[in-house]
């Protein structure tokens, strides 16, 4: 290893309990960075980042050797499986397989693809190491059909319910989005033939308003010219004026009114236009509507027939199918589509022997959503190497740790299959150290420190820590 092996007997730590530090603070999802920083604060040892990632690597090799003799234990206990998929980004995708009732995580690999030879890669050594399962669960993805059919010879294949309304959801969203997208637009035609409607009424009023002032001024012209006309004594100049005046307004108001008359025929014009888009816009939509709303009683009774355990089942999904044949909406024929498609989501009806809601990949998702922010906060997600160190140690932690919740949290998903730990923690079967013990006796009491507040004091009694030896005394 890359830092140097010194022991420091006051503070009791070694290179074994150096070892157990690093590879437990990884799991609990601290990156380098933090590790190197809270070994460099707790104990005042400065380790490199090529230390702890030798540490690491050798506590991934050693996880790999101890779940292959985990596995090896408890193999002809493993009847149900689940298996599915998580993406952590675009490119990093990583497959997973556990036993449905115990949790036990069967395997955790990073993969490039998901098809046939990747999924073939993964589930191979799994059916070969537990050579006693019956049933697998998986999504509706295709290549597992394919690759479950060839590799779990004895197995019922079952397909998740879960993620077959997902994707029923996802349909009906879809649909939902495009009513909204129809009425949004619908409501835009709806505020422009307003905004026309008021600019046409607009300049009605101003061109009635022109029109009127015309009328007026021709009055005041021909007043005018009847005023020449009957003038005695010649001196018409002054009135002149007001005829050329008069008639020059005259025809800027003629221009200003043909020119509000070109702009009220275009808007008119626009006025059709928008009027037609409105009466298109509100097909569209009503036509959304009643496929969303079909689509949605379609949906409903798809979900009824999923959850149909009755003895009438196979003739209630008969008239299903016909009915989704009849029918003229694109959801119908979507829906069709994905029954024929994914038979074995209704494979479990042939015999009624399992739970009403067995049909699901809740437990290996349920981890999924543990293992997901780990790997995340260690930084990991970069590389292939590193994430499937990480899965190495979080498979054999998960398998070995009791579960913070539920009816069987004083037990690991390994002991409830039926396997023995003695007492040991993932740390032991990892790092073991010599003559010190994990398990030892302890008392608390309550000190009261200065600052006002109290702490648990904790006094062991049997062992005393000092490097790696152990003292008999209190």
């Amino acid at each position: 290893m890359l830092f140097q092996k010194a022991i420091l007997v006051v503070l009791a730590v070694d290179e074994c309990l150096l070892c157990r530090i690093v590879t437990d603070l990884t799991l609990k999802g601290l990156s380098l960075n933090q590790i190197m920083e809270h070994i460099r604060l707790i104990y005042g040892l400065k380790i490199t980042k090529e230390g702890l990632r030798t540490i690491r690597k050798l506590g991934a090799q050693k996880a790999e050797q101890v779940n292959k003799r985990l596995d090896k234990e408890i193999a002809g206990k493993v009847n149900t499986i689940e298996c599915d998929e998580i993406f952590q980004g675009e490119h990093n995708l990583i497959l997973g397989a556990a036993e449905k009732w115990s949790q036990y995580i069967l395997g955790l690999q990073y993969s490039v693809k998901r098809n046939f030879k990747a999924l073939t890669t993964f589930l191979t050594p799994i059916s070969q190491r537990f050579y006693n399962i019956r049933v697998v669960i998986t999504d509706l993805l295709k290549a597992y059909r394919n690759v479950i059919k060839k590799t779990f010879l004895q197995a019922r294949y079952l397909g998740c319910h879960v993620h077959a309304w997902r994707e029923v959801l996802r349909k009906l969203d879809k649909l939902k989005a495009a009513y909204f997208k129809r009425k949004k637009q619908l409501d835009t035609a709806n505020s422009n033939l307003t905004k026309i409607r008021r600019k046409i009424e607009k300049i009605g009023e101003e061109i009635k308003r022109i029109k009127h002032l015309i009328a007026t001024d021709a009055v005041s012209l021909h007043a005018l010219k009847v005023q020449k006309q009957t003038s005695k004594s010649g001196r018409t100049k002054t009135v002149d004026r007001k005829i050329i005046a008069n008639i020059t307004r005259m025809n800027k108001r003629r221009d200003k009114f043909t020119l509000k008359m070109t702009k009220l025929k275009k808007a008119r014009k626009r006025r059709e236009e928008v009027r037609a888009e409105c009466r298109k816009f509100e097909r569209q939509k009503n036509r959304s509507y009643h496929e969303h709303l079909q689509a949605c009683r379609l949906a409903a009774d798809f979900k009824r027939i999923l959850a149909d355990k009755s003895s009438k089942f196979e003739s209630h999904l008969k008239k299903f199918k016909l009915r989704l044949k009849c029918s003229k909406y694109a959801f119908a024929t979507q829906l069709l589509k994905m029954i024929n498609n994914n038979p074995h989501l209704f494979s479990l009806r042939k015999r009624r022997d399992l739970a009403p809601n067995f049909q699901n990949t809740n437990t290996i998702e349920r981890i999924f959503g543990i293992f997901r922010p780990l790997l995340n906060a260690t930084r990991l997600i970069g590389s292939p190497e590193g994430t499937n160190e990480y899965c190495h140690l979080f498979r054999l932690y998960h398998n070995t740790m009791p579960r913070y919740t539920g009816i069987n949290n004083k037990q690991s998903p390994f002991e409830q299959l039926g396997g023995e730990l003695g007492g040991k923690s993932y740390l032991d079967l990892l790092f073991p150290q010599k003559r010190r013990k994990t398990c030892f006796i302890i008392s608390e009491e309550k000190i009261k420190v200065k600052r006002g507040f109290y702490v648990k004091g904790v006094q062991a009694s049997g062992v005393v820590f000092v490097g790696c030896q152990a003292q008999a005394g209190t």
